[in-house]
C-alpha cells in the first residue's frame, strides 16, 4: 500500500483495529471495515484490489462481488499463494514444508486458495485474467529469510513429525543453504477482472 500510495490517492481497509493503527501511523488513509460490508458507495474507486486476503476468507467469492460493487473498473487479487504446488529441494524437506499448508488450514486459512481466483472471479459476472509470479527466492532472499522460514517449517511440523526427521531436515536445509542448493518454489496467483 506504501509504494501504491506514493503514486495514487489510496485507501486501505483493515477489519484488525491495530492494523488501522498502524497504518495511519505511517500516514497511510486506512479504514476499520470488513472485507464483506465495505463502506463506500458503488463505484468509489477506480481499482479495488487485496494481496494475502482472500487466503484468509470463509467467502472469497463473496469479497470479490463487494470489491466489485466498489469499483468503477477494476478488481485485482494482487498476492494469493498456493502451497499446494510448492517444490523444495533437498528432498527431505518436501516431507516437512507440506506441514505449512496444515498449518494454513488450522488457523482457518485456504492453503490453495491461489488455483481458485478465477472460479471467484467468474462467480461474480467477471472474466479474470489469472496467472503467477516466479514464486522462486533467490539464494541471497533464502539466506536473509532462512531463520523465519525454517521456524515457519518447524513451528508447522510440531507434534506432527518424529524430532528425529525435524532434525535430519534441518541438516539438509542447513547444508543446501550453505552450498547455495536450497531451492523453494512456492506461486503466488494474481487475478485481474474488468467490471463491465
Amino acid at each position: 500500500m506504501e509504494l501504491l500510495a506514493t503514486h495514487f490517492d489510496v485507501t486501505g481497509v483493515d477489519k484488525d483495529m491495530k492494523m488501522v493503527q498502524s497504518a495511519r501511523l505511517r500516514g497511510l488513509q486506512v479504514a476499520q471495515a470488513d472485507a464483506y460490508d465495505l463502506p463506500y458507495e458503488d463505484g468509489s474507486y477506480d481499482m479495488v484490489y487485496c494481496s494475502f486476503l482472500m487466503l484468509w476468507l470463509d467467502d472469497p467469492a463473496k469479497a470479490i462481488g463487494e470489491m466489485k460493487r466498489v469499483a468503477k473498473h477494476w478488481v485485482a487479487c494482487l498476492a494469493e499463494p498456493d502451497y499446494g504446488a510448492r517444490i523444495d529441494h533437498p528432498a527431505e524437506l518436501t516431507e516437512l514444508t507440506k506441514y505449512l499448508a496444515i498449518e494454513i488450514e488450522r488457523f482457518g486459512g485456504d492453503p490453495f486458495i491461489g488455483r481458485k481466483l478465477r472460479s471467484f472471479f467468474n462467480q461474480n459476472g467477471m472474466e479474470g485474467e489469472v496467472g503467477a509470479y516466479q514464486g522462486v527466492w533467490s539464494v541471497e532472499m533464502l539466506r536473509q529469510q532462512s531463520g523465519q522460514e525454517w521456524a515457519n517449517i518447524e513451528r508447522a511440523a510440531d507434534g506432527q513429525v518424529e524430532e528425529s526427521t525435524l532434525r535430519k531436515g534441518k541438516v539438509a536445509w542447513d547444508e543446501a543453504l550453505g552450498t547455495g542448493d536450497l531451492f523453494q518454489f512456492n506461486p503466488v496467483f494474481y487475478a485481474l477482472g474488468r467490471k463491465v
